[in-house]
């Protein structure tokens, strides 16, 4: 793993327990950092890794939560998304 690139399990919300870290990719960009998972094309971005990571944690949270509603009207491409997701997230309540 290139020393650019984590395994990241982010606790942001309490409603989820991560059970497979993410592959997260961290850049410089634009004065700040961003942090990338490729494999579900999200990022986070901030003035530093730490405001980054904690930016990605709160859209893979979000991005899990809003798809597991809509699961039943979801392209294939969202779905797909989902059962990433799902690898990697569980509800806890």
């Amino acid at each position: 793993m290139p020393k650019d690139d984590l395994l990241f399990a982010p606790s942001v919300d309490v409603r989820i327990k991560i059970r497979k870290p993410f592959l997260v990719h961290l850049a410089s960009e634009g004065g700040g950092v961003s942090a990338r998972v490729e494999e579900i094309n999200e990022f986070g971005y901030g003035s530093n890794r730490g405001e980054a990571l904690d930016d990605l944690g709160k859209t893979i949270s979000e991005l899990y939560f809003s798809l597991s509603t809509e699961r039943d009207r979801l392209s294939d491409d969202l779905a797909g998304t989902l059962r990433i997701l799902e690898e990697h997230v569980v509800r806890v309540r």
